[in-house]
């Protein structure tokens, strides 16, 4: 086993106060008149949008995204979000810029008595538009929002009434723009991430290997295929498909899962910036994961994926992708509610899901390639 640390970034999102706001200057032309001339100055477009969420949630918010940047073209951009999200970010011209989740003036929106806070008000007057996925149901925000900003401002759930639709659509609805499968997202890899995976690939020995990547995580144990199926997955890989193994360790799993025995000889990797991450599985021949933030990043990299779900619904979470494979039991309780989940003693949904079941679908996936 060996085991390969890098610089210490999470992604993963605690639900707390969490949010992203992303920023256009809006457009006009002020006259100041100086003698007998006039002087004309150009204000940029301005506006803003609140997102919570985790990092399966904001690869779902990417192509609402993308649409208002595409509407907003030649708009500046700003977005105060988690750093690590910032580059998974889509280039632009001119680029997007980011600032901290934790800005001051967004946290004062949910406090009590700043509806004389005038350096805020000045604050959000300057955004031609607010549209938020946080506050429906906070009332000190939607009543803050409402008394300080008297532009174009609406607030949405975060989550889809519908639990049918799937949340990339859903939050592409709010705002009446086209479909996500419209609208193209490719996630970013940066130069130095990419030099960085090409050297880790030559040190470890993976050039020219079939290399599987497992990510063991998600955002609940309680979705989370059982390690020693995953164990057994990976011994299969690396016995009969005469491939590597890179197991993918979030904050959470380095704690409880990077000593798992039955990993056996693979790589463990852990600590790793989301960039590093991507620049990983970008190279990658098959990623095999949970209903998570990394099975999203992974399908979007185009990368061959299969997402093994079970208390959670697929119609409504599904990573989206050219080479996504979805594996479910298909049991009478599934998918169930998060309170369901929490208190399931059976867990049947993934247990009785046998790693036979997953080895033939890889089995599959590459006779076809070949």
């Amino acid at each position: 086993m060996v085991s390969v640390t890098m610089e210490k970034k999470g992604w993963r999102s605690v639900y707390t106060r969490r949010y992203a706001i992303f920023s256009m200057k809006e457009s006009q032309l002020i006259a100041r008149t100086e003698g007998a001339n006039s002087v004309f100055i150009k204000k940029e477009r301005k506006g803003l949008l609140v997102f919570p969420g985790a990092l399966g949630d904001f690869l779902c918010f990417l192509p609402t995204l993308k649409c208002v940047s595409e509407r907003e073209r030649g708009s500046d951009l700003e977005v105060a979000m988690r750093s690590d999200f910032s580059e998974l970010i889509f280039p632009r011209v001119p680029p997007v810029s980011v600032r901290s989740l934790d800005c001051h003036e967004i946290g004062r929106l949910f406090a009590t008595g700043v509806e004389e806070d005038q350096g805020l008000r000045n604050y959000l007057r300057s955004y031609a538009f607010i549209y938020s996925w946080m506050g429906a149901n906070q009332p000190d925000f939607a009543r803050n929002l409402k008394s300080l900003y008297h532009g174009d401002f609406r607030i949405f759930p975060f989550r889809a009434a519908q639990s049918k639709m799937h949340m990339a659509d859903y939050y592409c609805s709010c705002l009446e723009d086209r479909s996500p499968a419209e609208t193209s997202v490719e996630i970013p890899l940066k130069p130095a991430a990419v030099a960085w995976s090409r050297l880790f690939w030559k040190q470890c020995g993976l050039e020219g290997k079939r290399v599987l990547a497992i990510a063991p995580g998600s955002g609940a144990m309680e979705k989370n295929w059982p390690p020693s199926f995953l164990g057994t997955v990976s011994r299969w890989w690396r016995e009969c498909a005469n491939g590597k193994v890179l197991v993918i360790f979030g904050p959470v799993e380095e704690e409880k899962m990077a000593t798992e025995s039955s990993w056996g000889d693979v790589l463990l990797v852990k600590g790793l910036s989301l960039g590093r991450v991507a620049a990983l599985l970008a190279q990658c021949d098959v990623y095999l994961g949970n209903d998570s933030g990394l099975t999203h990043l992974a399908a979007a990299l185009g990368i061959q994926t299969v997402a093994v779900f079970g208390p959670t619904d697929p119609v409504q979470w599904g990573p989206r992708g050219r080479n996504v494979s979805v594996v479910t039991n298909n049991v009478d309780c599934s998918p169930c509610n998060p309170s369901m989940m929490k208190a399931c003693a059976h867990r049947k949904c993934l247990v009785e899901l046998t790693p036979s079941l997953v080895i033939e679908l890889l089995k599959k996936t590459f006779k076809q390639r070949s």
